[in-house]
């Protein structure tokens, strides 16, 4: 495996804000953090147990009470942080150490805590693997501080995600449940003895957090409805596509030049997987599917593809139309998120003003056909006004553009 080639920072500029310069200074000293640590784990086959735990110590003070914006390009930078986490961990001098996986189990706690991205990454980046070798450990899965860790992390891992919190019920359910049951005995069994000079029983806190996840799934039993193992590995397919299309995408890989056809074909994979072979349409889908077809649209504009970004763009507003339509009479199964849509019709928009603008600059006769698309972009505009009333300039924006290269020609 060759070794990633350190990435910089673009540099600050004078008039940037002493908040974004500071985020910049960060992300630089962080990127450079996980390349000298990602060329570490290469190059040594035998690094010291001591060596690891500084490392994986330093990733949480690093991560430990950043904001959303900054902990989601943090966690998602190059294959992503709870995998660096992983591959750290994955030597002899730390296999089964205890204070390794506990340690490796806070770290990806801090990836995930008030991180929507950290979380919808669990799965791409190995964590549900990981957590299952924890779990399915007879040596590890009885030790109270590594439960205890264990359980809070996977807590932290289901929170705010319907995806995580089915996966890890279908997948791991039966075997916390094993847990709960050796711990609640092994409790009751402390009482009984009545052990000295004890402050609180063994296991109290894992058993708070074993009743939180038992509450947690039980919660989810109308979400679980439809759901199967073989939808939970198409979703977690899909996600892993995602994940690498994202690095391509975000200047993440290697590649000097960004490949927009890979790229667009990563995201189309994981699209069809989640649609193939008309799928019933699960509520838990949208909310992953729709961001991968906005991406995918994005990808399309930047490569100029603007009949094809528009497809995407009518996909995704009429998934969530569909959805919402269905949804109606019950709000478990609608899905809204006004500011994702208003994204997706900002894309839309863009690229129809781009596919007028590119039309008139033909020098073929088709002068009908093109006053035809700009009425009909103009109507477009004059319709989503609502939609953007904090943001009408760039309607403007699109209207003048249209304008311009329409009298022009």
């Amino acid at each position: 495996m060759a070794s990633a080639a350190p990435q910089s920072t673009p540099p600050v500029n004078e008039n940037v804000s002493n908040k974004e310069a500071a985020r910049n200074h960060f992300m630089s000293h962080y990127c450079n953090f996980y390349d000298m640590i990602l060329k570490s784990t290469t190059d040594n086959k035998n690094m010291s147990k001591e060596s690891i735990l500084n490392i994986l110590q330093t990733l949480q003070k690093l991560l430990f009470g950043l904001d959303e914006s900054l902990k989601s390009g943090a966690v998602n930078y190059r294959d992503g942080a709870m995998k660096l986490v992983l591959s750290v961990i994955d030597k002899p001098s730390s296999q089964n150490e205890k204070d390794v996986i506990i340690s490796a189990l806070k770290a990806i706690k801090c990836c995930v805590v008030n991180c929507p991205v950290g979380r919808a990454k669990c799965g791409p980046q190995g964590v549900f693997e990981f957590l299952a070798d924890v779990y399915c450990d007879e040596k590890l899965n009885k030790d109270e501080q590594i439960i205890t860790e264990a359980f809070t992390t996977t807590a932290a891992i289901c929170l705010g995600s319907d995806i995580n919190a089915l996966h890890i019920k279908f997948c791991l359910g039966s075997k916390i449940d094993e847990i709960g049951s050796y711990i609640s005995k092994a409790s009751a069994k402390s009482e009984e003895q009545k052990v000295k000079d004890q402050t609180q029983k063994p296991f109290q806190q894992a058993q708070r957090m074993y009743l939180y996840l038992t509450a947690l799934f039980d919660a989810m039993k109308k979400d679980s409805e439809g759901v199967s193992l073989e939808l939970l590995q198409d979703i977690k397919e899909a996600q892993k596509l995602e994940h690498e299309a994202d690095k391509k995408c975000g200047g993440n890989s290697d590649d000097d030049k960004v490949d927009y056809e890979k790229i667009i074909s990563l995201y189309t994979n994981a699209t069809e997987k989640l649609t193939e072979q008309q799928k019933p349409k699960h509520p838990i889908i949208t909310p992953i599917l729709i961001p991968i077809i906005m991406k995918q649209s994005q990808c399309h504009f930047e490569a100029k593809s603007y009949s094809s970004c528009i497809q995407d763009t009518n996909m995704a507003l009429g998934i969530l139309d569909a959805t919402n339509s269905n949804g109606n009479n019950d709000e478990t199964n609608s899905y809204s998120d006004d500011q994702l849509q208003k994204q997706i019709e900002k894309i839309r928009l863009s690229a129809m003003t781009e596919s007028v603008i590119e039309s008139s600059k033909q020098q073929e006769d088709e002068g009908d056909k093109s006053v035809m698309r700009k009425e009909q972009v103009l109507d477009q505009i004059e319709k989503a006004k609502l939609m953007f009333s904090d943001d009408l300039g760039f309607l403007e924006e699109m209207m003048s553009k249209i304008k311009v290269a329409t009298d022009d020609a």
